[in-house]
């Protein structure tokens, strides 16, 4: 590639699958030569044309393990409207409880507690039911792991074990789950076939655990990157690749496909979904920061600036890579977590 002697503000790569003798991707691109920002960001970061205006607080820092307010890793987040609670699924710590008007609150009072269990190894998801029940997903352990209100104690259900068939985990499974409005559990799992091959699959369960039916999804290309239950007690699905969302029925009938469009056009690689209580959809993407859209798909609005380089601590206001994403029932607020090799956080901030 020439050199070009101007600032580039993005950069657009289209691949020709016509040209190609079998499907292709792109997995990573890196920016080389930076130019020097004026904007607040500090060391490594460009502002571009994303608003972070509405910025409420965030927690957290360089990576420590047992110190009040900072995490090791924080992934997939859900929000408790029971107990006002966030709950992060922390790989190393277990599950990290957080008082969500840690605004308004001392620091000694914004990060409550967390909880572990024997059977509970690398949680990467967790999500609250109706009744403030708490469910995780741990692929490490491979089981899914259901607590009481606020956690801690022995798990009221647990289930879970390696393998291909019905009721069985990957090796790297499960990774998402989402609860139904009618209690039943449902878990993507990656996994493998008879040929070796890796693929990924919804498995439903009841609320006690029992194996109920699998969906599978009819494009081989799509890979998810989170799900949850909207208020119209439907699932919906989002693609870390095969930029869209899916959206199924309780009963697991495929309803339809939305948002490819706006994902693609703030750039995929979703990494979590979210709805409130009027079936907005909010979105954790891997470098286009943090989307709402509405029920039909249709971006609303974009929050936060990228950060390009995660070893040095970004912003208020800017993001790296979010991982997992909650929004209160209202709208009012929105939470995510972002993690880097040396630091994570736990951002809430309303879009204006």
């Amino acid at each position: 590639m020439t050199e070009k002697d101007f600032q580039a503000v993005g950069v657009k790569i289209t691949i020709d699958q016509s040209q190609a003798p079998s499907w292709v991707e792109i997995d990573a691109v890196e920016l080389v030569g930076l130019a020097e920002s004026s904007g607040s960001g500090g060391s490594g970061q460009t502002p571009g044309s994303i608003s972070s205006a509405g910025f409420l607080w965030r927690l957290g820092g360089e990576k420590a393990f047992d110190t009040h307010g900072k995490f090791p890793a924080l992934w997939g987040i859900d929000y408790d409207p029971i107990n006002d609670v966030i709950y992060a699924a922390d790989a190393v710590s277990g599950i990290q409880v957080i008082d969500a008007q840690s605004m308004a609150n001392p620091p000694e009072g914004q990060q409550l507690g967390q909880f572990t269990h024997t059977e509970m190894r690398v949680p990467q998801d967790v999500k609250v039911d109706a009744e403030g029940k708490v469910y995780v997903a741990a692929w490490a352990s491979g089981k899914i792991l259901v607590f009481a209100p606020m956690g801690g104690g022995e798990p009221l259900v647990s289930f879970g074990e390696r393998g291909t068939g019905d009721g069985q985990f990957g090796e790297f499974s499960p990774t998402y789950l989402a609860v139904g409005l009618d209690g039943r559990i449902y878990v993507n799992d990656s996994n493998k076939n008879q040929q070796g091959e890796t693929y990924d699959r919804i498995q439903v369960f009841s609320p006690q655990g029992k194996w109920l039916k699998t969906i599978n999804y009819s494009d081989d290309f799509f890979s998810p990157g989170g799900m949850d239950i909207g208020p119209d007690g439907n699932l919906y699905v989002v693609g870390f690749i095969g930029s869209k969302i899916l959206k199924y029925s309780p009963s697991g009938n495929l309803l339809g496909e939305l948002g490819e469009d706006a994902i693609r056009s703030v750039n995929g690689g979703a990494q979590g979904i979210a709805l409130d209580g009027m079936g907005n959809i909010y979105l954790a993407l891997w470098t286009g920061g943090l989307v709402k859209l509405d029920s039909t798909g249709t971006l609303l609005s974009q929050w936060g600036m990228p950060v390009q380089d995660g070893e040095q601590p970004w912003s208020e206001g800017y993001f790296y890579q979010p991982a997992g994403i909650a929004v209160t029932p209202d709208g009012s607020q929105v939470f995510f977590s972002d993690t880097s090799s040396k630091y994570t956080y736990l951002t809430a901030f309303t879009f204006k």
